[in-house]
């Protein structure tokens, strides 16, 4: 490396080490705005109206939760003057991020940016992307506009009705690489891994954030241990109902007990759920 090279360096070293936790959460805030602008932009052609409805409408804030969903989309959750404005609600803090790789945890925010767009889009079209009491579960009206966004769609594991998104789709890849990866750079804000957060209270990764349900009554129970794979995602397994009993099944590789996933999903207002 040239001396220009090494003072560059050393230059960018002392700038970071320089820059307030405050400053590097601002400038993280700003770009996963300008991140789910762009998203609508290059979704406007089979989208129409979702980026005059965002550019708007909605107002974009991140949270620092250690447990929780990781995100959410509240219709009129502010006002600006005398206009009402939404709230797409990204959570950085899920501790689980702390595990994962830096693209893991940059396809899980892309995703949960993705999802609460899809959200706001069935809310100004007028459709209903939820359906069930208390609005439980992801219809295919949502799942349509899900996969427009390019996003990965799955029926859910809990049950034989509603779908989740699960990542990016292949098409997904091909249309946002040059943002996944600007924002997969910019992720230096982290929670900090503290190992006494209990794993059976972490969310589960595969699940799309939010907040539109009420606990799961289903046919099965969804179940996870402490084992992460490589991209630090959970181990789970899934039960019926009638046969599961809180700590009787274990995993001989982590040595844990499997413990039922929590519901991911609170319900945050009674009109077009959070997620």
């Amino acid at each position: 490396m040239t001396r220009r090279g090494v003072s560059a360096l050393a230059d960018e070293i002392v700038a970071r080490e320089s820059e307030s936790g405050q400053d590097a959460f601002a400038g993280l805030s700003t770009l996963v705005a300008r991140i789910a602008d762009e998203v609508c932009v290059r979704n406007e052609s089979q989208l129409a109206g979702l980026t005059c409805a965002f550019r708007s409408r909605v107002v974009v804030v991140l949270g620092g939760r250690a447990l929780g969903p990781y995100g959410s989309y509240q219709p009129e959750k502010w006002q600006l003057d005398e206009r009402a404005l939404d709230e797409i609600h990204v959570n950085i803090g899920v501790f689980l991020f702390a595990q994962m790789d830096s693209s893991a945890r940059a396809e899980e925010i892309f995703d949960t940016i993705c999802h609460e767009l899809a959200h706001l889009y069935t809310r100004v079209t007028g459709q209903r992307g939820t359906s069930g009491r208390g609005n439980r579960y992801h219809n295919r009206i949502f799942a349509r506009i899900a996969v427009a966004l390019g996003l990965r769609v799955e029926r859910s594991p809990r049950s034989y009705i509603g779908h989740i998104t699960t990542g990016l789709s292949t098409a997904g890849w091909e249309r946002y690489a040059d943002l996944v990866l600007e924002l997969e750079q910019a992720l230096r804000l982290l929670p900090a891994d503290q190992q006494g957060h209990p794993t059976s209270l972490a969310p589960s990764v595969v699940v799309a954030t939010a907040a539109d349900a009420v606990p799961a009554t289903g046919k099965y129970v969804s179940a996870q241990c402490g084992c992460r794979d490589e991209r630090g995602r959970p181990r789970t397994l899934r039960m019926a109902r009638g046969w599961w009993l809180d700590g009787t099944v274990g995993c001989s590789l982590c040595q844990q007990v499997f413990i039922e996933s929590p519901p991911t999903r609170t319900s945050t207002t009674s009109t077009t759920p959070a997620h």
